[in-house]
């Protein structure tokens, strides 16, 4: 007699018979979609039309696979569909392994080509000369706040933010295979690691000398080659540079959290579910950026995040950084600009792009 459990297992492989098929029919509608575009132009990775087939999926969800779980299934599926249209360039901090790395493979899937730079400034440099279609980059850490040099490079190109991907941040304490917690003479790191997890290398480590690494990966790399050193990086690294995990998840906050941009050279459309980015620059005279807040009160425009930046060539002069609710596009970000006329300001327009799915309000 056939047992339950034998009965299951027969509908779960009918199950993935059919969605091995309807994957492979996806994939070549995929192609036909690369080849129209090939013919009529058209850009193989568009964000907002992701945004809303993964926004769809959300709402139409009924479990027990969660959002997260439905989210990580079909990025994969996008992703590979997008591959048979054209192999997407896309520039982030590198070596791999290190968190941009991580987040660009999520975003574009593991076909797309990466330049992988030691900088900021360089991710930004590639998008603009051409030499990348895309850039990732970190612009805030939930933890410590605003990457500046994120902050000033969209100030100084001309580039748009094409959309945002949260990524949890677990840090872990990787070194050498014969190396052991009291032999521990130096923690290599970013500077960004080192804050994020200070209480915990106060409270296990203290004493021991820290070196700057321009970033994780490096760090692992070094802390391999270093007597005593270990490196605070993501357990990924561990593989990848032959190291121990010597400790997981040593982040203070389990909330950790860096937000990332894609940068690229294009504006996207509205989907109803976006933000907008703007730089403002204005006269060093009483109530100036107060009166740019009033406006975006008026407008009745939520803002999400701002930053106030130094002004090249102006001694004590500020420029400032502000992301808000919705569309460049839609009504109240046109009163928003309508308002702002009447003001001695300056304003440069950044992008208007989905938001993260982590912010997103199921309907």
């Amino acid at each position: 007699m056939e047992t339950d459990l034998e009965k299951l297992r027969k509908e779960i492989n009918k199950i993935d018979n059919k969605l091995l098929k309807l994957f492979n029919q996806r994939a070549n509608i995929a192609i036909g979609v690369g080849e129209y575009k090939k013919m009529h132009g058209g850009k193989t990775y568009r964000s907002e039309r992701e945004s809303e087939v993964l926004k769809s999926l959300m709402d139409k969800n009924t479990g027990p696979l969660n959002e997260s779980e439905i989210l990580d299934l079909f990025r994969s599926v996008i992703t590979s569909g997008r591959r048979f249209q054209e192999k997407i360039s896309i520039a982030t901090l590198g070596p791999k392994g290190t968190w941009s790395e991580i987040a660009a493979k999520k975003i574009f899937g593991k076909h797309a080509s990466e330049n992988l730079v030691s900088t900021i400034k360089e991710i930004f440099e590639k998008v603009a000369s051409g030499n990348s279609q895309y850039g990732v980059v970190p612009i805030e850490n939930s933890v410590e706040g605003a990457v500046n040099e994120t902050i000033d490079c969209l100030r100084d190109f001309g580039l748009f933010i094409q959309g945002e991907f949260c990524e949890k941040i677990e840090h872990s304490l990787l070194g050498s295979k014969n190396i052991k917690m009291g032999n521990i003479k130096k923690i290599i790191a970013h500077p960004q690691a080192l804050a994020q997890c200070k209480n915990w290398i106060e409270k296990n480590l203290r004493g021991v000398d820290k070196e700057i690494s321009t970033s994780n990966a490096e760090a692992a790399k070094k802390a391999l080659n270093t007597d005593g050193a270990v490196a605070i990086a993501s357990k990924t690294l561990a593989e990848f540079c032959d190291l121990t995990l010597l400790a997981e998840n040593i982040t203070d906050r389990a909330d950790n959290k860096t937000r990332f941009i894609i940068i690229g050279e294009e504006k996207t459309q509205i989907t109803g579910n976006d933000k907008t980015s703007y730089y403002f620059e204005t006269k060093n005279e009483t109530g100036a950026l107060l009166n740019v807040l009033i406006s975006f009160k008026k407008a009745n425009i939520n803002m999400t995040f701002l930053v106030a930046r130094p002004t090249k060539g102006s001694d004590w002069g500020y420029t400032f950084y502000i992301d808000s609710v919705g569309h460049i596009d839609d009504k109240k970000h046109k009163k928003l600009h309508k308002q702002l006329k009447k003001e001695p300001v300056i304003v440069k327009d950044i992008g208007s792009y989905p938001i993260d799915f982590s912010q997103y309000k199921k309907n």
